[in-house]
């Protein structure tokens, strides 16, 4: 049964109506109401964490790093010991970090036995693997190019097996 055309298009504008508060309804919050003060957010519409409030000077990271002979230091990707996707190699390191799974040396021991079975690149010339917690600078980083952590500290060393 076919609704009649005035009460169809009645129907649709409710519907956009409603869908278009819906879709406006976050404004609220950054609207002052009852004499207080309206959320303040540093971009528009956004509670999202990353926007709403200040970031550190300084950003914390524990990573994996390899020494060749000389000291040129590369960083290790995450599928040198994991199966899944960078998420889930970043979660496993701070698993090891803080102890499951063998802790820190069996990371660290992991690693250098695959990069002790390879081949060619830098990781054939790797001869150290650590695993570094370090503090960097986001602004260098980024906008200087600037890629040498401000604080570092060696959590666990091993050599590579050749």
């Amino acid at each position: 049964m076919l609704l009649p055309l005035s009460l169809r298009k009645a129907y649709a504008i409710v519907l956009s109506a409603v869908l278009c508060l819906a879709v406006l309804s976050p404004i609220r919050r950054h609207l002052p109401y009852d004499g207080a003060r309206a959320i303040q957010d540093s971009f528009p519409l956004s509670t999202f964490g990353m926007f709403s409030r200040a970031r550190p000077d300084l950003e914390p990271a524990t990573y994996v790093i390899a020494l060749e002979a000389d000291g040129t230091r590369h960083f290790v990707r995450y599928t040198h010991w994991a199966t899944g996707g960078w998420n889930q190699g970043r979660a496993q390191v701070h698993r090891y970090k803080n102890g499951k799974g063998g802790g820190r040396p069996a990371l660290c021991q992991r690693v250098a036995e695959s990069l002790g079975k390879r081949e060619r690149g830098w990781e054939s010339q790797a001869v150290e693997v650590r695993m570094v917690w370090g503090q960097y600078d986001p602004e260098r980083w980024f906008v200087e190019n600037h890629k040498e952590p401000v604080q570092e500290s060696i959590l666990a060393s091993c050599e590579v097996p050749r």
